[in-house]
């Protein structure tokens, strides 16, 4: 299945979006985070990559 992937003013407007959302609930969105999902989103990585880098970084610390 292909994704369609996004140019930089929409990463950008996702992201702050998404940031917005989170506070919302009293979270919020690392640099790391931020990067894997626009990775993501470029279509730099799979979905399988993603998958993978998310799981791993839960299971930091």
């Amino acid at each position: 299945m292909a994704y369609q992937k996004f140019n930089e003013p929409m990463l950008e407007k996702i992201i702050r979006q998404t940031k917005a959302t989170l506070a919302i609930e009293g979270l919020i969105m690392t640099k790391q985070d931020e990067e894997l999902i626009k990775a993501k989103l470029r279509g730099d990585i799979s979905r399988e990559e993603f998958l993978k880098r998310a799981l791993e970084m839960t299971q930091i610390g």
